[in-house]
């Protein structure tokens, strides 16, 4: 006849119950490695699609640092760039500001239209 001892039958259960916890401790570990490996790569996003006020900040620090602090005129890609951050605030008030300083005539009238755009963004960041 077959019988367990018990204290071996105690060293037994407690042994599977490791094992056992071992094993679904690596596999918990081995799907928390494979979604951050995804987001590292890139197949999943970690951060969420920007929100408006956040394109707005961006578009604001990009104006501010590549036409009001440029040191001369300002070339055609970072127009295009900046004109695409514009866009990208999905905002029709900006949108016209932008139109409308960069339609501008002359340096004073530049100037006088960089006011109203950049009181349009701060009126904007205020309310969202």
């Amino acid at each position: 006849m077959d019988t367990i001892s018990t204290p071996s039958h105690r060293i037994h259960v407690i042994t599977v119950t490791i094992i056992g916890i071992l094993v679904i401790a690596v596999v918990g570990l081995t799907f928390y490695v494979s979604s951050l490996n995804d987001q590292i790569t890139g197949k999943v996003p970690i951060v969420k699609q920007s929100s408006k006020q956040t394109q707005i900040v961006l578009f604001m620090n990009d104006f501010i640092n590549s036409v009001l602090d440029a040191p001369g005129e300002v070339d055609f890609e970072t127009r295009l760039r900046l004109e695409n951050e514009v866009r990208d605030t999905k905002d029709a008030d900006i949108l016209a500001a932008w139109k409308a300083f960069t339609e501008g005539k002359s340096e004073a009238d530049a100037q006088e239209r960089v006011i109203e755009l950049l009181k349009v963004l701060a009126t904007k960041l205020k309310t969202n």
